[in-house]
């Protein structure tokens, strides 16, 4: 026999092949959690390695077998997650090449290569084979009894497969349903042989049971009978019949849990049918008999789980596979095995290509599919609460505290701490049978004082219940009030600052309703902005003024005053809630709900409105680097956060290099805009990312901006720029008040990027361009320092319009009320960008270092100093304002006066 062909060498091949494509297939050693039981099996491992007991100290409801392999692999190498899962794929290779060996024992060699490539196309199956459960490595180990006694020689071959089998149910009882299979097998194997004799095949069937009784019978010196029956048995039978999982489980539960994931399976059925009903052989009925018990019992089990139809699975494909192989057989023969010779072969073959044709394409589509939904499950990166919680345990847990109270056992294993050994198994079984109650979480805050405490999984049902007053604080507020991630957590209390209790107290009441908006008075009503739509509850407020990202901003610098871990924890979940609400294009619209949109389509569409993207931006790399000067894990929500907002102001340049004041197709918003520094902004946050990641894409879209305002601004005396321009590259206008005119603003912000871009590329054009923007302004003061909103494009002469849009040259032709609502004139007090960009002009005419000195001066002074709309300044006197109960802005205010306040007393 060639070496290819040999047993030995096929299954090798077999193993070998899938172990390549499961890792070809990303990265799943690095997905943080799979399933919640991960964490659970981990956990307990973990307990067991650490000398407690199985059963008598950890309460447990399935057999002991695969925490055992874990634990031995817990001791070699602690809280390494990618070894316990590779333990996993080792199973995964004994199912794979047992599978194999058994449907090649009976069906040949096409079948079983079919077979083997029909079950690695299911996603459920792929992501099982490095998840740390159970059920795969059960149904393998009886997978691997199956292929022994179908390839049993004698008694002890057969013994072993008994016995392996007995490990099977030791590891998850549910493989039960596949014994009759074991029997069956043996009893046709049996039968099969020349010298077959009824007492033959019922005396091997004994030693099957020989090695069943063996094992099991040995496994009961660890398994205590009191816990048999109250631990492994009871829970299952009373979730069966519980109110809690009624909505759980049922033939309904089990065809949704079938019908998507599932989907080359789904295709397979016409041929599941016509070999059931054509080509059936008796030795079909193992899997057939297999896979109607195991449907019998899954379809009447509560709860049902995705990972429980896995147990249907490999039956089905063993037919299909089968089955398939039969109709190629009649597609080249005509009839398989002189099986129809009252039907002519023509026929035949019809039945055989049409049945291939019905399924083939949908089995190669769908597997195709299934497979590239494994590959994005691989590459995911770790969710957005699992970060948090694990900087939460960074941040809040000492090092000498080697335990934790959660919910979520896996949040536990990656902070390489132990969960108490009684909450180890925080399953929604354990809690809906009764059989973990409060009283047991309480009791294990009491014997563990140095834990803190962290819901993840079941914050409503259990966060609420567990209410220390001291010596506990509570942290996550903006996290699960927002987000949505059900994030609960309770930390040991340390003495608060002044700042931190003022800061903190204020908090509970400003984000009571939503995170960021205006409050109106007297009521709880919130609102983007005073005169417009109010905000839904939860609703994240990203247009500044008085923006969540302020409030973050404001949170990180207190932070950064006090060394305070729960500010900067709290500037962390305004940029959670700020991720949550970030569009799949990468933009922001004015105002989001997480996870629901928003309710009316005006408020849906992606804006850089009042420098919403800009402020954003330039708070997250704030807080990139606040967390890594801690020496904190980083938060790759927040980088690929960053990085699709960067995409996104890349792809939705215009092509004269502008960027619109939103993706609106409506009234004045597609325009190439600089009012609210929104061009201008952009080019700002491009340079910065450039700056700090090197990426020359970056600049290149940044001089494509400064190349538009190069090409806008016109030569000579009228040297301004407007607050938009049409697609023919003149001012245009936008609301009624707002004419087609040069604006002295604008003008401001045009100069200061132009500046910033002759800094980050030494062009000189951009310096001059800026120098005779900053001559215009000097040109057209009204007084000392004293400016016109809006000046004529022809003759440079000052502009004034009502909401009517009748402009006038003479401010007093405008009611008092008309002037009281829009800065018509000021000075550097009402246009601080302007005086900024005069100062920036005369620094730089004194050479680059007095620039950048200046420059200095200025972020020293104000939080967000590079976003003018939502600047906020360090104003120790705004310490003495208390903001008036949810105003977002005002609060940002009265916190940056309180930094300023902190940083004085610190200098001093």
């Amino acid at each position: 026999m060639p070496v290819y062909r040999h047993w030995l060498f096929l299954r090798a091949l077999v193993g070998v092949a899938f172990v390549l494509f499961v890792v070809l297939l990303g990265p799943w050693w690095s997905v943080y959690e799979f399933n919640s039981d991960e964490g659970i099996n981990l956990q307990k491992a973990v307990l067991l390695a650490a000398g407690y007991n199985l059963y008598t100290d950890i309460w447990n409801d399935q057999p002991p077998f695969l925490t055992w392999v874990l634990a031995f692999v817990q001791a070699i190498e602690p809280f390494y997650l990618p070894i316990m899962r590779l333990s996993i794929l080792c199973f995964s290779v004994l199912l794979v090449t047992s599978f194999f060996g058994l449907v090649r024992r009976f069906h040949g060699d096409l079948a079983a290569w079919i077979a083997v490539v029909l079950l690695i196309s299911i996603a459920p199956f792929l992501k099982l084979s490095v998840s740390v459960m159970i059920g795969l490595p059960a149904i393998a180990l009886a997978m691997a009894a199956l292929d022994l006694a179908a390839h049993a020689r004698g008694r002890a071959q057969i013994t072993v497969a008994g016995a392996v089998f007995a490990v099977a149910l030791m590891t998850k009882l549910f493989v039960a349903v596949m014994l009759p299979s074991l029997l069956l097998t043996v009893w046709l194997i049996a039968h099969q042989r020349p010298d077959s004799r009824e007492k033959v095949a019922r005396f091997q069937l004994w030693w099957v049971l020989v090695g069943l009784a063996v094992v099991l019978g040995t496994s009961l010196f660890f398994v205590p009978v009191d816990a048999l029956v109250s631990q492994l048995i009871s829970p299952h039978l009373t979730a069966r019949v519980g109110e809690d999982f009624s909505g759980f489980g049922g033939p309904d539960r089990l065809y949704a849990l079938t019908i998507q994931p599932y989907s080359a399976l789904i295709w397979s059925i016409p041929i599941f049918i016509v070999t059931i009903f054509f080509f059936m052989t008796r030795i079909m009925i193992i899997p057939l008999l297999w896979l109607m018990i195991g449907v019998l019992v899954l379809a009447t089990h509560q709860p049902l789980s995705f990972h429980h139809v896995l147990l249907i699975t490999p039956p089905f494909v063993w037919i299909c596979a089968a089955g398939l192989s039969t109709l190629f057989q009649v597609m080249r023969k005509g009839r398989p095995e002189g099986r129809f010779s009252w039907i002519r072969a023509r026929w035949l073959r019809i039945v055989a290509g049409g049945t291939i044709a019905a399924s083939g394409v949908g089995i190669v589509a769908g597997g195709i599919d299934e497979i590239d939904a494994v590959r994005r499950t691989f590459a995911e990166p770790a969710p957005l609460a699992a970060d948090i919680a694990q900087l939460s345990l960074r941040l809040f847990t000492a090092d000498d505290v080697d335990t934790l109270i959660t919910d979520k056992p896996i949040d536990a294993f990656y902070a390489r701490k132990m969960v108490p050994v009684n909450l180890a198994v925080f399953s929604m079984k354990r809690l809906g049978t009764g059989n973990l109650t409060n009283a047991d979480v309480a009791k294990a805050v009491m014997e563990h004082p140095k834990a803190n405490i962290l819901f993840r999984r079941f914050p409503e049902r259990l966060g609420p219940l567990v209410k220390p007053e001291k010596p506990f604080q509570r942290i996550g507020q903006t996290v699960d009030r927002y987000t949505n991630n059900g994030f609960v957590g309770y930390v040991r209390s340390e003495p608060l600052s002044p700042l931190e209790s003022a800061l903190i107290g204020a908090l509970r009441s400003l984000t009571d309703i939503t995170l960021g908006g205006v409050g109106a008075p007297n009521l709880p009503a919130r609102y983007d902005r005073p005169n417009e739509k109010m905000l839904e509850a939860r609703a994240v407020v990203t247009r500044p003024r008085g923006s969540a990202q302020e409030m973050g901003a404001c949170l990180l610098a207190a932070a950064e005053a006090t060394d305070s871990r729960l500010l900067l924890f709290e500037s962390v979940g305004v940029a959670a809630a700020l991720q949550a609400v970030q569009k799949p294009s990468g933009g922001w619209s004015h105002w989001a709900v997480p996870n629901k949109p928003p309710a009316s389509t005006s408020f849906g569409i992606e804006s850089f409105d009042d420098g919403t993207l800009t402020s954003i931006v330039l708070f997250a790399y704030e807080l990139a680097d606040a967390v890594k000067r801690r020496n904190l894990p980083d938060m790759a929500w927040l980088d690929e956060m960053i990085d699709r907002a960067l995409l996104f102001v890349k792809a939705s340049q215009m092509e004269n290099g502008a960027w619109p004041l939103s993706l609106s197709n409506t009234g004045y918003s597609p325009l190439a805009t600089l009012n609210d520094d929104t061009t201008t902004g952009l080019i700002r946050v491009l340079l910065r990312a450039y700056k700090r990641t090197g990426e020359k894409s970056y600049l290149e879209t940044a001089r494509r901006g400064g190349d538009f305002l190069l090409n806008v601004q016109r030569k000579g005396p009228q040297a301004g720029f407007a607050q938009q321009y049409s697609p023919s590259l003149s001012p245009a206008p936008a609301r009624k008040f707002e004419p087609a005119a040069y604006a002295s603003l604008e003008t401001g912000y045009a100069i200061n990027a132009l500046v910033d871009l002759y800094r980050a590329t030494g062009d000189p054009k951009y310096r001059l361009a800026a120098e005779e923007a900053a001559k215009w302004l000097q040109e057209r003061q009204l007084g000392p320092d004293l400016w016109a909103r809006f000046y004529n494009v022809e003759d440079g002469a000052p502009l004034y319009a009502n909401r009517q849009g009748d402009i006038t040259s003479t401010l007093d032709d405008l009611s008092e009320s008309e002037r009281a609502r829009y800065r018509f004139t000021g000075g550097r007090a009402v246009f601080p960008q302007i005086g900024e960009a005069l100062d920036r002009i005369a620094a730089l005419g004194k050479g680059k270092e007095e620039l950048a000195k200046y420059d200095k001066m200025t972020a020293a002074s104000a939080l967000l100093s590079e976003t003018p709309t939502a600047r906020i300044p360090l104003d120790s006197s705004a310490a003495d304002r208390l903001p008036q109960p949810g105003d977002t802005r005002a609060f940002a205010e009265w916190c940056g006066g309180l930094v300023a306040r902190e940083i004085a007393l610190r200098g001093r």
